[in-house]
């Protein structure tokens, strides 16, 4: 059955036009929650460009494949080229609805392949991708052997459903050597996708860029970067133009990945979105420089020379903030399980609670005159939600994108409050010094360092994450303590210091000018 008339002039154009037929027989909160986001066609095209083609047949899988957008982008591509003659896919596909459209979608391209003199093969598998192949999973390191049967592939193309699972999910448990705490779906795709590689195949894959950081994905990076070769990564440093018609918010990258390449480097190009995408910015580095096996496999995404040299300055630094004894917590207090404890007026039990709000540039400010209650009650029951009046360095944990600093930090001054204890909010980080404590000019100096536009830049560098976890600011590379004590006495004796001045003035002092 033909779902609507054959008069595009591309099977890219055709998959897309059957998506369309989908969105307008659904809600998007319907496909939210089965994670379906279409690739656009110029991104779709894109991708197809990075799949290897000459080759007289190719062995392609396409898990998640929606109304077969990859698909047919690698079709039309690989059939421009010479030598290719038979195409063989396999296209994972569990949505009923869009299993119809697939079906049409992959007719219409053997029809359009056909007309050029490629045949093509292809299987529609309405099975759960995770499930099926599952066993794959197990940890060959605990020596659990797999299937060898398993037939690979010589590339996997694949924009993969993105939403959270239960950690008691079924494809959770068969995933369980890379999971740690609640996984989202879509890096399960990606490894398993390098799973089903052959020796010498090649993964291309659109998916959001948290992987590449992070403590949640630290056993995810292990295993697929044992297996993978990261040889070009695109980043779309807008989080809304990619995905421009749902509501993706995520910072995405498009990943080429070999298996088994003796490449030593890495191509990272850079653009706005898809409009800007035949004209990026380029990057060639050593892959080494930015997969390090000391970092837990983080894979820094430096998009200049700059940008590159920035990031090298400060990974040279000697200390970190666990090296210095220091630690990050998060605030004790969740408001809607204390709000039998919140007061908007100050009584004669009530300390300071703190919020994000609270919390600016170099600056804390108690009391506002928000919404927010300002005060939170000191009793026998309520003690334990709070912490000692003594200096700290607070941080905002979220931060949108668009903020000129990923970091808003200030320092405590607990001179400022007469209360020996005080409150605060679970969306602020503290910085503090478990065995003893931090001096108020340490403080300073942190948190100088931290509002930095140039320790922002190599955050960004570092994660795509708008959430700042006290996990990953563990290993955040400092100067030692000594020079970050003197930045905050001259910083404490100047009359008078805006912003741009204090940056000047650090950057100066730690040979970050230039940069």
């Amino acid at each position: 059955m033909v779902l609507f008339e054959k008069d595009v002039s591309s099977p890219v154009e055709y998959a897309f036009g059957l998506w369309n037929r989908y969105v307008s027989q659904t809600k998007q909160e319907y496909r939210s929650k089965t994670g379906q986001y279409a690739t656009p066609p110029e991104v779709a095209r894109y991708m197809a460009s990075l799949v290897p083609s000459g080759l007289r047949e190719m062995r392609l899988l396409d898990p998640g494949a929606g109304t077969g957008i990859l698909t047919s982008a690698y079709a039309e591509y690989a059939s421009r080229n010479e030598g290719l003659e038979h195409l063989i896919v396999d296209l994972y596909e569990t949505e009923n609805l869009i299993v119809d459209y697939l079906d049409d979608s992959m007719r219409f391209l053997r029809d359009w392949l056909s007309a050029r003199g490629v045949s093509i093969d292809y299987r529609i598998i309405d099975e759960d991708f995770l499930i099926r192949n599952g066993a794959l999973f197990a940890d060959h390191s605990q020596g659990v052997l797999v299937d060898e049967e398993i037939e690979k592939y010589s590339s996997v193309i694949m924009n993969p459903p993105y939403f959270k699972l239960n950690k008691s999910d079924t494809r959770a448990r068969v995933a369980s050597s890379i999971v740690h705490g609640q996984p989202n779906i879509y890096f399960l795709f990606l490894m398993l996708g390098a799973l089903l590689l052959r020796e010498d195949g090649v993964l291309v894959s659109i998916s959001p860029r948290s992987f590449t950081s992070g403590l949640y994905f630290k056993a995810f990076r292990a295993r697929f970067f044992d297996l993978m070769h990261p040889s070009s990564i695109h980043l779309f440093t807008s989080r809304t133009e990619t995905f421009k018609h749902s509501d993706v918010l995520q910072e995405t990258l498009i990943l080429k990945a070999e298996r088994k390449s003796l490449q030593t480097t890495t191509v990272i190009t850079t653009s706005n979105g898809s409009i800007d995408l035949t004209s990026p910015t380029r990057l060639e580095v050593v892959t080494d420089e930015i997969l390090r096996e000391s970092d837990g496999r983080i894979l820094f995404v430096p998009t200049s020379e700059e940008e590159l040299a920035l990031m090298k300055k400060i990974e040279s630094w000697p200390e970190t903030i666990s090296s210095l004894g220091l630690r990050v917590s998060t605030g004790p207090v969740v408001p809607f399980r204390a709000t039998e404890y919140l007061r908007k007026e100050p009584g004669e039990n009530t300390v300071p609670l703190l919020w994000m709000h609270n919390i600016q540039l170099m600056e804390v400010n108690w009391p506002l005159d928000i919404s927010k209650p300002q005060h939170i009650e000191d009793s026998a029951t309520s003690h334990r939600l709070l912490v000692s009046n003594q200096p700290y360095v607070l941080i905002h944990r979220f931060s949108a994108k668009e903020q000129s600093r990923r970091f808003v930090a200030a320092p405590l001054n607990p001179t400022s409050f007469d209360f020996d204890w005080i409150g605060i909010e679970n969306h602020v980080n503290y910085l503090h010094k478990p065995k003893g404590r931090l001096s108020y000019s340490e403080c300073v100096g942190i948190s100088a360092l931290l509002c930095t536009r140039t320790l922002d830049s190599y955050i960004r560098i570092k994660s795509g994450n708008t959430q700042v976890n006290a996990s990953d600011m563990m290993n955040l590379p400092l100067p030692p303590l000594d020079t970050i004590q003197l930045l905050g006495e001259e910083i404490m004796a100047a009359e008078h210091v805006d912003l741009d001045s204090m940056e000047e003035y650090v950057l100066s002092q730690l040979d970050l000018s230039e940069l």
